[in-house]
């Protein structure tokens, strides 16, 4: 991490900070990168819990949405249908490695067939 970026996320933690991290964790329109940053420095064991947990929550929503959209494009024939299966594969596959036992089957089962 070059200093430019461990700068740019000590400020925005300490924004969030400043605004009340509960209240960030809690909002519907929490990005994955502020949860991310919030999970790296605090050292309160609640508040990494409640990040973790709503990390979890957004990926799990973001896999089964990208499984539900790999599947509609899946039969399709054309370029654009072909890299949009390309790009929805490369986004389950990433968001593989944070996923449940159960979503990693079911999203190996996804791209298997």
């Amino acid at each position: 991490m070059d200093t430019t970026t461990g700068l740019n996320q000590e400020l925005r933690f300490m924004l969030l900070e400043q605004y009340g991290l509960k209240k960030v964790i809690a909002h519907p329109d929490v990005s994955e990168d502020d949860l991310m940053i919030i999970l790296s420095h605090t050292t309160e064991p609640e508040e990494k819990a409640l990040t973790v947990s709503r990390l979890q929550t957004i990926n799990s929503e973001h896999i089964r949405v990208g499984i539900a959209e790999y599947t509609k494009a899946k039969h399709v024939n054309g370029l654009g249908a072909a890299r949009a299966r390309a790009q929805f594969k490369y986004v389950l596959q990433k968001r593989c490695v944070y996923a449940s036992s159960i979503e990693q089957a079911a999203i190996q089962n996804v791209l298997s067939d």
